[in-house]
This record gives structure tokens, C-alpha cells and sequence, in this order.
């Protein structure tokens, strides 16, 4: 049977190197498809359960918010593991999957065990939210914004409202983290004095500010043709209007207002921590992370370039600098591959040059490795295997020629009655 399949091949030449064309060309395919990075993904398929939950220490969290959610996540098909973690105001439930479960399967699993929690967790308790769909490898570019001219509440407050939500409509990013500055709030600061003094409690300052916090829609008022739309527009923009909100009203008295009994003032919240680089003073970081799957060189190019492009748009003083970027991990894996490659290529050439003597013959042999680099980015397509430094550097080019090496041998003995 071999031998009647190398006599058609031989027979049928133009057609073997057709093919041969056809397999290189769609090799070449295959390795544009090919989800490229530096280091294999080995993270399990996670969903993590995130709840925030405001003056609760970490015991009262563990209690309170913990232990509710995963009694509701206790049993769900595909987990094989179950844990948590609480800290001051915040809960962390982690749920870890077989790895065959489809990552998406997953988190709708979860969104379904978790509806009707908030009435098992206590009142102040955010609703819980699923962290965003990446894995341990999914942190694929850093960078720092500094400004000598800037305060660190205004570059956090730059970093969250403009340049995070441009960052997030690049494909393949799931979610930009910042971290460092200060985040901006509309603090409230009220006398304990003064509220004594007016006999007015802490919780009608809140109620008050929550209903003067509102837009509100009236309906339409009719004239002629045309209608006009009435809308009380309420929503506080700064402090004079914070401070301006109205807490009791008095027959023949001024209205108290919230300034009457509280400094309302711009100021940054309560810092756990900072961020600093290269020992040269506070900076605010921002972190990109890639969509769970995606190919992390393709999208840290598009990641790269709309920083570009954000940089054109700052504020006079104000810097980007990238501390870590994954392609440049990527690019030299991809350097790797190809030095092995070429330097593989160029030893089997001149070695079998100069042991038979046939410059033609190694020629043929070396057509042996991009055929079998073909297929191997084929099929690694096919079942989804990542290129990297794992998959393609581990490729042993030497038991990829050793096959045509020995056919060249017999080949070459068939034809001058020498052996090598």
C-alpha cells in the first residue's frame, strides 16, 4: 500500500505540490487566527461573587454576607470548589469550575443562584456583582499618569471618567482597574451641636439630601399645537447646591438648610494605600484586562493605540507613561519561535549539503518542517491551543526532518548503489 502511494504521489507531482502549496497557505491562515501569547494559561475557570457593604468589619461581613451567598452557591452543577474571602466593608465569594465548563455557562449558573439575595443580606449591603470575566494571565497592560501641575483627586477623577471609559470600548478589554490618587467625594460634615441645637437628627440630613438628590418628570403641559414637556430637574451638582438643600421649613422662620448645620466641602475618600513608581512620588495607575479567550497580542496593539490617542487629548501637564505592556513578552516569544525556526532550517540544510553531497535533496528534506508547522497550527486552531513560548518553542525540529532524512538516505542509495 506504501508503495503504490509513493508511486501516485510520483506520478501525480504537480498535484502533491499543489497541495503542499494549498497546506502552506492555510498554515499561514491558521497562524493569523492563532490566539498568541507569551505563557500558557493554566487558570481555572473562576466566577467571582464581589459585594460591598459599608461599616461592617471583616467578622460582621463573613456573617452577614458571606455566609448567605454561598449557602445560595452551595451545589452548583459544575463547582468543584467553593471559597471566600471578607475584609472591611467588602465580601469576596469565589466559585471555581471544572475546566470543561463553558466559562460563560458558568457565570449565568451563578446570576441564577443569586437572584433574591439582597433580602438574606443586611439593608446597606450593595447588590453583588460578578467580577469581570478574565483569569490570572488576563493583566496585559499597565500604565501611570503624573502631573506636576495636577492634584492627585483630579488625576484619579481624569482616570475614571475619561480615560477608563475610552479604554473600555476597545475590543477585547473587559474591564480598566484604577488605583492611587484620590477619589473625589461631596463630603457632608455636620455639627453634632448644631443638630442638637435645631433638634434635627443625622438621618433627616440624609433623607433630605436623598430626596432633593431627584429628577423628576410632570407630565406635559398642552399649548395650542405643541406640548411641553414639565420636568423638575434636581439632581446637586456642587456645594452650593448640596449646601442649599432644604431640611425644615417654618411658618414665618428662614428654612433651614443643610449649611446651617453642616460644612459641605469637596475633599478625597478614606486611602488605604498609595501608588508610587520608581521611588519618584505618588502617581495614579490604571490596569487593562483582557477578555477571557482573546488574542492578548491583538488587543494590547488596540489597547496601545488608543493611549496614543489619549495622550493627544490631555490636559497641558499631564503624562501617560506604560510600565507594562504583554506584547512586548509576545513579540519575543514570536522572535523565539522564528530564530529556532531559521536556525533549524540552516543547520539541516548544510549538514545534509555536506554529508550526500545534494543541495537539492536537503532542500527537501527542509520542506518537512513548514509542512509539519502547518499542520501543527492547524489542528492547534482547531482545538483552541494558545501559541506560546510552551507550544511553539517546544517543537523539536530534528524529529520533524528525521523522516525525509531517511527517505533522502534511500533515495539516495536506490539511485548511485551508495549507502551514507
Amino acid at each position: 500500500m506504501l508503495e503504490s502511494l509513493v508511486a501516485h504521489s510520483i506520478r501525480a507531482r504537480g498535484a502533491m505540490v499543489a497541495l503542499l502549496a494549498m497546506l502552506l497557505v492555510a498554515g499561514v491562515y491558521a497562524m493569523t487566527q492563532l490566539p498568541i501569547d507569551a505563557m500558557p494559561d493554566v487558570s481555572t475557570i473562576q466566577v467571582s461573587v464581589l459585594t460591598k457593604v459599608g461599616g461592617l468589619s471583616a467578622v460582621e461581613t463573613e456573617r452577614a454576607v458571606n455566609i448567605p451567598i454561598e449557602n445560595a452557591l452551595n451545589g452548583v452543577p459544575g463547582a468543584v470548589e467553593l471559597r471566600s474571602m471578607a475584609d472591611s466593608g467588602v465580601s469576596s465569594v469565589t466559585v471555581v469550575f471544572d475546566d470543561s465548563t463553558d466559562p460563560w455557562f458558568a457565570r449565568q449558573l451563578v446570576i441564577e443562584r443569586l437572584r433574591g439575595i439582597e433580602a438574606s443580606l443586611p439593608s446597606n449591603a450593595e447588590t453583588p456583582e460578578l467580577g469581570p470575566i478574565s483569569s490570572g494571565l488576563g493583566e496585559i497592560y499597565m500604565f501611570i499618569m503624573r502631573s506636576e501641575h495636577h492634584s492627585p483627586m483630579q488625576l484619579r477623577t481624569l482616570l475614571d471618567w475619561e480615560i477608563v471609559p475610552r479604554l473600555r470600548t476597545v475590543r477585547g478589554v473587559i474591564e480598566v482597574n484604577a488605583m492611587g490618587g484620590e477619589l473625589k467625594q461631596f463630603q457632608v460634615r455636620v455639627d453634632a451641636a448644631r443638630l442638637a441645637a435645631h433638634h434635627i437628627t443625622l438621618k433627616d440630613v440624609i433623607e433630605s439630601l436623598r430626596v432633593a438628590n431627584l429628577n423628576a418628570g410632570a407630565g406635559y403641559v398642552e399649548r395650542g399645537p405643541e406640548a411641553f414637556v414639565v420636568r423638575g430637574e434636581g439632581l446637586l451638582k456642587d456645594e452650593q447646591e448640596i449646601g442649599a438643600v432644604v431640611l425644615r421649613t417654618v411658618p414665618n422662620e428662614a428654612p433651614l438648610l443643610v449649611r446651617n448645620v453642616a460644612e459641605v466641602r469637596v475633599a478625597p475618600a478614606l486611602r488605604y494605600g498609595v501608588v508610587t513608581h520608581n521611588g519618584e512620588g505618588e502617581a495614579v495607575q490604571g490596569t487593562v484586562m483582557m477578555l477571557l479567550g482573546s488574542n492578548s497580542h491583538d488587543v494590547v496593539i488596540a489597547v496601545a493605540a488608543e493611549v496614543e490617542k489619549i495622550r493627544k487629548d490631555l490636559p497641558p501637564g499631564v503624562t501617560i507613561e506604560t510600565v507594562y505592556d504583554r506584547s512586548d513578552f509576545v513579540g519575543r516569544t514570536l522572535e523565539t519561535v522564528l530564530h529556532n525556526l531559521l536556525e533549524g532550517i540552516a543547520v539541516v540544510i548544510l549538514v545534509l549539503a555536506i554529508f550526500t553531497g545534494s543541495l537539492r535533496g536537503a532542500l527537501a528534506v527542509v520542506l518537512g518542517i513548514p509542512s509539519a508547522m502547518a499542520i501543527a497550527l492547524i489542528g492547534m486552531n482547531l482545538f483552541g491551543v494558545t501559541g506560546d513560548i510552551m507550544s511553539l518553542g517546544a517543537i523539536d525540529f530534528g524529529f520533524l526532518v528525521d523522516g525525509p532524512i531517511v527517505v533522502l538516505e534511500a533515495v539516495i542509495a536506490a539511485t548511485t548503489g551508495k549507502n551514507i
